[in-house]
């Protein structure tokens, strides 16, 4: 985290938790699938691995903020329970509170994620 006229406070890191639901077309015998997927979910954030300029400064930023994600993506199955998978995902979280020398902000941020995955289905439904 930078702030103007004092350079970078520190780090700031996140973990988020997005239940989501996943719209699935099989096609080609159920070889190929083809997939849509979302969810809204929390994301815990933190101030960590504070920087010299912070030092002096009163500085805050930990909590508990709303997230989405909302991506797409196709599924390839090599054989009945193992698939390659390839998708985006597009994840947002927003109205996290920092407080700087007294002065509370707002803010939020967003990310393009470009995956590349196997799964293994252990059960049939």
């Amino acid at each position: 985290m930078r702030a103007e006229g004092i350079g970078t406070l520190s780090e700031y890191a996140f973990a988020s938790i997005i239940p989501q639901v996943r719209l699935r077309w099989p096609t080609a015998e159920g070889r190929w699938v083809p997939y849509l997927m979302g969810g809204f979910g929390l994301c815990y954030a933190e101030d960590n691995d504070v920087k010299p300029p912070s030092e002096g400064q009163q500085f805050e930023a930990t909590g508990i903020y709303p997230a989405a994600a909302v991506g797409g993506g196709l599924e390839w199955f090599i054989a009945r329970n193992i698939s390659l998978s390839s998708e985006v995902r597009w994840m947002t979280t927003w109205n996290h509170k920092y407080e700087l020398n007294g002065r509370e902000e707002r803010g939020g941020f967003s990310n393009l994620q470009v995956l590349l995955g196997m799964r293994l289905y252990l059960l049939e439904w």
